[in-house]
């Protein structure tokens, strides 16, 4: 088990890396239609995503390492912050704003379909 400053380090550092990928991509994480369109596509698409990008496609492998680097994020703040972290995504939108954005927008839409 990783220790929490480790934990924490790796986290900022995760936040970057997501917020370039999604600059790369020209995901303007501001715009909530955007966000959306991006998680809707996502879940839809993720196995034809993941052989585009095997394929050599950019943009699908953005996509994808967004996707895999989001829940790599929230495997980290459930091991830092323990499983009952989301009732605290408000306040970590403040320090992880762009991976809160697209993790919110990714679960809304798995909720969607859930139902």
């Amino acid at each position: 088990m990783f220790d929490k400053e480790i934990l924490a380090a790796s986290e900022d550092g995760l936040e970057l890396v997501i917020e370039r990928k999604c600059i790369a991509l020209g995901l303007n994480v501001d715009d909530p239609t955007s966000v959306k369109l991006f998680a809707q596509d996502l879940l839809r698409n993720l196995d034809e995503l993941r052989q585009k990008a095997i394929d050599g496609d950019r943009s699908s492998t953005l996509k994808v390492e967004i996707y895999g680097l989001s829940m790599l994020m929230h495997r980290t703040n459930t091991e830092l912050l323990g499983p009952g972290y989301l009732t605290q995504i408000v306040e970590l939108s403040k320090q992880e704003r762009v991976w809160s954005l697209i993790a919110l927008a990714i679960w809304r839409e798995l909720e969607i379909r859930n139902q």
